[in-house]
């Protein structure tokens, strides 16, 4: 299962979140401007036995996480700060946005179910939310332009959520282009 998710709510929290209820979990992620940052975030979710891969550096990382998702793996990407080799341009509320075209790519290698869930902050705690199952045909994202439609239709996915709560949508970059 690849669970997808924009920065919206308290993203970090989810994966503590599921493993208190067993779930063993790769959280995919950039590494940040100061390795030492990567690091502590590293650790910290280690201490919930949350395994974190960096992409970015490794060739064969996805490689991995292709194997992984094959034996039955849960995995966690963020689609909305891609690095600039897998961003594809992808309309978000009438904008041009750059979303992660790797949940496509995983899909294609894997055959993985893409859930899209996210946590928003609600009075004194969190709340989970899992949406619909995003189906695909495996066959059809042999082609690019399937890949990038399947990543539009993530993000679109997610503009309900983000429209409601737009002040627990978390940027630190600019986004549109």
């Amino acid at each position: 299962v690849l669970l997808l998710t924009p920065h919206l709510g308290n993203w970090e929290f989810g994966a503590p979140l599921l493993a208190q209820r067993g779930v063993k979990l790769l959280v995919i992620t950039l590494a940040e401007p100061h390795g030492r940052l990567t690091g502590i975030r590293q650790a910290s979710r280690a201490r919930w036995g949350i395994e974190t891969v960096v992409i970015g550096h490794d060739p064969f990382a996805f490689v991995d996480i292709i194997r992984r998702l094959e034996a039955g793996a849960t995995v966690a990407l963020l689609m909305d700060r891609p690095p600039q080799e897998s961003a594809v341009i992808v309309e978000l509320f009438g904008r041009k946005f750059a979303a992660s075209i790797a949940a496509a790519e995983l899909a294609r290698a894997s055959g993985c179910v893409l859930l899209p869930v996210y946590l928003l902050r609600r009075d004194n705690g969190y709340t989970a939310h899992i949406l619909p199952e995003i189906a695909y045909e495996r066959a059809a994202l042999r082609e690019r332009e399937a890949r990038h439609t399947l990543t539009q239709e993530i993000m679109r996915a997610f503009e309900p959520a983000i429209r409601q709560h737009p002040d627990q949508w978390y940027h630190f970059v600019p986004i549109w282009l």
